[in-house]
């Protein structure tokens, strides 16, 4: 109990830390001391110094920090989707690529564009969405022959 408590404690430090060096990295260098006071004045409503400068909160407040949560996101997505491959074919090595499903969605958007496919209730999410169906329909003759085993 107490080893998970120090596990789950370290990791959290690691990715604060990952995240602060994310932000403060850039054409224009933030330092992390400026970082911290304007997430505590815009998170938890600490009262800022005025001696942070207003580009700095613009930085890290409209471009930096957003990129980095949706990076996090993202990262964190694709792991439960490859855990669920895994899960799904109970097979450690299954990924997307070796169960040919990224090639099937290459498949559907490469259609998509080549017959200059439209759906108008869909405008630009056409290609996604004819990408998304191609991947579900590789996956399911995968899963189809596997049952024949």
């Amino acid at each position: 109990m107490k080893s998970d408590l120090m596990k789950y404690s370290l990791s959290l430090a690691f990715l604060i830390s990952a995240m602060l060096l994310a932000i403060s990295a850039g054409s224009v260098s933030v330092p992390i001391s400026e970082i911290i006071k304007i997430i505590g004045s815009e998170v938890f409503y600490l009262p800022i110094d005025n001696n942070v400068d207003s580009m700095y909160v613009s930085i890290v407040y409209d471009i930096r920090l957003p990129r980095v949560i949706l990076a996090g996101l993202v990262g964190a997505s694709l792991a439960i989707a490859g855990a669920a491959f895994q899960g799904l074919l109970r097979n450690p090595l299954a990924d997307p690529y070796i169960l040919g499903v990224s090639s099937g969605a290459s498949v559907g958007a490469v259609s998509t564009l080549f017959f200059n496919i439209s759906i108008p209730f869909l405008g630009m999410y056409t290609l996604p969405f004819f990408s998304i169906l191609t991947a579900l329909a590789t996956i399911m003759i995968v899963l189809f022959f596997c049952q024949k085993n």
